[in-house]
């Protein structure tokens, strides 16, 4: 079984993954001794601004994006 790791990234970083123009990519697993699949997010996606792929912790571009905040 290969070991995981595990990176906490804060809302207020600026990185790719943190982008409102960023869709990460998805994967579907099995899950042992059930006949569902379940969906797990990769390392990698899509930006829809330099309509390219992008890791999700790559620099954001100029035109990085975020939600604002409702307590801001």
């Amino acid at each position: 079984m290969a070991a995981t790791k595990q990176i906490i990234i804060g809302a207020g970083e600026r990185v790719c993954l943190n982008c409102n123009r960023y869709q990460r990519y998805m994967r579907e697993i099995d899950v042992p001794g059930e006949i569902y699949k379940k969906m797990i997010a990769t390392n990698t996606g899509y930006c829809t601004a330099l309509e390219r792929q992008r890791g999700a912790l790559c620099q954001p571009c100029k035109g990085f994006e975020t939600k604002e905040n409702p307590r801001s």
